[in-house]
Formats: C-alpha cells, structure tokens, sequence
C-alpha cells in the first residue's frame, strides 16, 4: 500500500550520507520514509582512542574539575564508557557543571542521567566560548577554573586557547579516535554516483577532508559532479569551501535536522 502523499515529499531525491555508519543509519530510515533514495557512505569510523592513558588519568582526578566540556555525542558515549569500566561513581559527576555543543550532544547527556547547564545558541566551539565567558560576570573569576575536555585526536583546538586567555586551565583528552575508512578510489566513485542529480551530506571537516584522501584530489567539485553538498556548519563549509565546493545556505541552527528541512524546502519547489 502506498503511504500518504505527505510522507513521500522527498520522493526520487538522492541523499548520500556521509556520517559514521552507526550516526547515519538513523537519519537513513527517516529520510526513507519521507521517499528519499538514501545511500550512506561512511566516511569516517569511530572507535576507542589509542590509548587510554591520558583520558584514564582525567577520570581518577574527575572531582578536581569545575566543568566538563562535550562537543559531540561520541565524546558522551566513549567517556562515559570508559568511566564506568573503571569502576567509576557517577554521583562524582555531580560535582562539576555540564556543557554542551548542541542539543544532540545535550540529549546524549541528559539520557544518561547528566544535567546540563550550558548550551550555546549557536552549535560551535566559538560560540561556546563567548557563553562560556558570560556566565562569569568578571572574566577574571575565570583564572583557576578547572576544565576538562574530552575529545577525539583530531578535535579543534579552539576552546582551550580562548579560555587559557582568561586563566582557565583546560585539559583535553582523547576519548575516543576519528580515523579514515579504508576503501579504493573505483568503489567510491560507484557509490557517489556522481553523473546523478542529488545531495551529499557532509556532519563535519574530517568527512570532507577523508573524502578528498581517498580520492586523492585537492579539488572535490570535479569529482562530485551533479552532487550538491551540504554542510551542517560553517567549520565543515569552509572545509569543503577549501576543497572547492559550492556552498549556497547552511542550516539554522546548525543541525541535521535543519539541513534536512532545506531539503524539503527545496523539494516543494
């Protein structure tokens, strides 16, 4: 039975994904049911850090920092992981306040049982700095203050030195890796289909740089032919900016669900 006209509004749109695997499935199956053509093209893989030495070190001293800092949703997952492996409390986790870079990442949190208490209106390192620095009515009560950030290898290294500026001593560790899939240049090609008209999602810079890799090309707009990329935020669009991709709108605010709705938008017209 054919399901209502209002669920099939992406019907005969290509939509390549480009997520981790276990990230783009999700967004797969809704895509799908809305009657996109969805191929997911992992072009990152997501797996435990190479060595658990310095995040296992930030976990033994867990109670002597003010805030914990997480930027993705992996970081929540892979700390979390490897805290409870070493048989941590979590009530120890009580004692330093929560931030937060989206409302994914927020959710990931508050899943486990994890208040948040800083989310910035806009879903970027940058913009967590300046919200960091007003929750202090003098940026000088900043000096001292304790911050733990755990990440992956290849994470930005944007809040640190901002918040070093005003004394914060901030700490960043590897929770988890971000490494590029192995997979030749001839299957790429096949499974972007680049002669065919349709999107191709891009979540953050490491996925446009490691598609770049693995073609082995500085210039992305000739291999991707009729595929239009789009980007989750302006670090990813400058990413694909260098590479010689054509932006033309980011989602607001930056979300896979905004950048869908552009989708949609356009798929009306």
């Amino acid at each position: 039975m054919a399901l209502p006209e209002k669920t099939q509004r992406l019907a005969g749109t290509r939509i390549i994904i480009t997520r981790a695997r276990e990230q783009a499935l999700p967004l797969a199956e809704e895509l799908s049911v809305l009657g996109a053509e969805v191929r997911v093209l992992p072009l990152i893989e997501i797996g435990p850090p190479s060595d658990f030495g310095p995040l296992d070190s930030a976990i033994s001293r867990i109670e002597t920092f003010d805030w914990l800092i997480f930027a993705s949703a992996h970081a929540v997952e892979f700390f979390l992981k490897r805290f409870d492996q070493m048989g941590g409390d979590r009530q120890m986790l009580a004692r330093p306040r929560i931030a937060a870079v989206g409302p994914k990442t927020g959710r990931a949190l508050e899943r486990r049982g994890l208040k948040v208490t800083m989310m910035p209106a806009m879903y970027t390192a940058e913009s967590l700095v300046d919200a960091f620095i007003e929750q202090y009515t003098n940026p000088e009560e900043m000096c001292g203050v304790r911050v733990l950030l755990p990440a992956s290898s290849i994470t930005r290294d944007v809040i640190r030195p901002a918040l070093n500026r005003f004394g914060a001593q901030v700490e960043i560790v590897d929770a988890y890796s971000n490494v590029m899939p192995e997979t030749g240049r001839e299957d790429l090609l096949i499974d972007l289909e680049p002669s065919q008209q349709g999107y191709i999602l891009f979540a953050s810079p490491s996925a446009v740089n490691n598609l770049a890799r693995l073609l082995g090309v500085n210039d992305l707009a000739s291999e991707l032919g009729r595929l239009r990329a789009l980007c989750i935020g302006p670090t990813t669009a400058e990413a694909a900016s260098r590479l010689g991709l054509k932006i033309d709108a980011l989602p607001a605010p930056y979300s896979i669900e905004s950048l869908v709705a552009i989708i949609e938008k356009e798929a009306e017209r």
